[in-house]
């Protein structure tokens, strides 16, 4: 066992990061996929103590006569940098979702909303092709009348310019191609009120001392509201509410009830 560096010394100080693991899981506590969600850029954790405390109400001196702790709540908030599907659902609290979408070819598909000048309007399918429209059987002109503002999300833009567009009038009907999507990347936003898993954080250190740590059992809250777009790096913090497994469901024990703490051999 490598002996402490005795203080003070600089070798001591440090600037790090972690590999940031978690394993969600399932929503009976079943056991999931450990998967790399990134580097936590920053890190801190709480104890959170409830105490009972009992006054001196003895002397003058005031005070308390006694103290005893009966709750604990450990809390690790952290900054995560990387927003990979996993993480955009862990920000969300949601699941992940592969989207699927069968080639089709509407005709006369009613776009919804009402009929307006420089209105977006979207179809039911994504990744549109071909695309027609009309109003009360009179064709629109592409460039004229209307542009397909984004193909992949199905958009189409009025244009407030068009000769032929009757505002307020009847619907626009479309007619176009949807193309076959499979296993696209999604997420189903808002279905957990409660997501539970293993932490695990392998330290990386451009200076000083490395450690790993394992929490077994962990409960997630969102610390920050999640930047969904920035004209930085998109951050968003972490807080997870570190519980107890000292029965050893996910790996803890009497020892090691919360999780574990070890210097990596690099330390």
């Amino acid at each position: 066992m490598p002996l402490p560096v005795p203080t003070p010394n600089p070798i001591n100080c440090q600037i790090a990061s972690a590999d940031f693991i978690f394993e969600r899981f399932g929503l009976n506590g079943e056991r999931g996929a450990p998967l790399h969600l990134g580097l936590l850029v920053e890190a801190s954790v709480q104890a959170n103590l409830t105490k009972a405390t009992l006054p001196n109400l003895i002397t003058e001196a005031g005070g308390d006569y006694d103290s005893t702790v009966t709750e604990k709540k450990p809390v690790l908030r952290g900054t995560i940098t990387e927003i990979v599907r996993a993480n955009l659902a862990l920000g969300l609290f949601g699941r992940e979702i592969d989207f699927d979408q069968s080639t089709s070819s509407p005709v006369d598909e009613v776009l919804i909303g009402v009929v307006k000048k420089g209105g977006f309007y979207f179809t039911s399918l994504m990744d549109i092709s071909a695309l027609t429209l009309t109003q009360a059987a009179t064709p629109l002109v592409l460039g004229t009348d209307y542009e397909l503002y984004n193909a992949k999300a199905g958009c189409i833009h009025i244009l407030a310019t068009s000769p032929t567009v009757v505002e307020g009038g009847s619907a626009l009907l479309a007619d176009y191609t949807g193309a076959a999507i499979v296993d696209r990347a999604a997420v189903s936003p808002f279905q957990e009120n409660q997501i539970l898993g293993q932490l695990n954080l392998i330290g990386r250190s451009r200076k000083g001392p490395k450690w790993n740590h394992r929490y077994f059992k962990t409960s997630l809250n969102v610390a920050d509201a999640m930047a969904l777009l920035s004209a930085e790096h998109n951050r968003f913090g972490i807080e997870l509410e570190i519980q107890s497994d000292e029965l050893g469901t996910y790996g803890g024990s009497a020892t090691w009830p919360f999780g574990r703490v070890i210097a990596s051999d690099a330390a």
